[in-house]
């Protein structure tokens, strides 16, 4: 079988194998034994490393759990800043957990793996320093693209929209997340729940965040959203990522 994919994990195995977590196109996520990874020129040096996007061959193996074996890899984007660049290195590790998290053995999502190729050609990008705001807004952007964000700018509850920034802050409605990740207006809020509190902008940002990846504007409070984009995550997750450590003190 053969197949484009994403290297999420590489873990050494043995003198000379290799075992390699994919996400791909056309068969969902995976892992395979690469046999000789660590000693083979023709078919593997230098063509598997991690974040890179890779058409693969490999066989499956039968039975539940089971490794496949990658016979054959050919790198077709190395994004070789993402493993040179400790801010970059961080993001991606986030994302690479993240993924193997959230997108389930086998199942096929075409909607995440084109999302994953936009989220690693924008962290590849040199143009776009790294940060924590660039962080959360590709949390944000794969949660919602395997479709656990569907909403930032209506209150969970009641429907009511995020207020316009063109009214006077008076009038605008506050609105927070509370725990789970449900975004509520000030009105439908437990009085007694514990939420992050989000102002318009911030809810904006998140929205924009869906769509394109960004570092979070001086119209919204950066600490907040990054807070909100990962505490989302962790909801999903049932936890912290073990990445999440390495990216704060990284980007810090």
């Amino acid at each position: 079988m053969s197949s484009e994919a994403f290297v999420l994990r590489l873990q050494d195995y043995r003198e000379a194998d290799r075992i390699v977590w994919l996400l791909s196109n056309e068969h969902g996520r995976l892992s395979a034994l690469a046999r000789g990874a660590r000693n083979s020129r023709r078919r593997f040096t230098g063509q598997i490393d991690l974040f890179q996007r890779v058409r693969v061959e490999f066989a499956h193996r039968r039975g539940q759990g089971r490794l496949a074996t990658l016979t054959e890899a050919r790198a077709l984007s190395s994004y070789p800043l993402l493993r040179q660049d400790p801010g970059r290195f961080a993001i991606a590790c986030v994302v690479a957990e993240l993924l193997t998290r959230i997108a389930p053995e086998g199942d096929i999502d075409p909607a995440l793996f084109d999302c994953v190729g936009l989220v690693l050609e924008t962290l590849a990008d040199e143009k776009i320093a790294p940060g924590l705001g660039l962080a959360a807004a590709a949390v944000v952007r794969l949660l919602t693209a395997a479709g656990f964000v569907t909403n930032w700018i209506h209150c969970a509850r009641c429907g009511r929209a995020v207020p316009s920034l063109e009214q006077p802050e008076r009038e605008r409605q506050p609105f927070a997340l509370e725990h789970g990740g449900a975004l509520v207006c000030g009105d439908c809020l437990s009085p007694r729940g514990t939420a992050r509190r989000l102002s318009a902008a911030d809810c904006l940002w998140l929205a924009q965040a869906c769509r394109r990846m960004e570092c979070a504007p001086a119209t919204t409070s950066p600490g907040n959203v990054i807070g909100a984009a990962f505490d989302v995550l962790r909801g999903v997750t049932s936890g912290p990522l073990k990445a999440e450590r390495f990216l704060f003190e990284i980007l810090r």
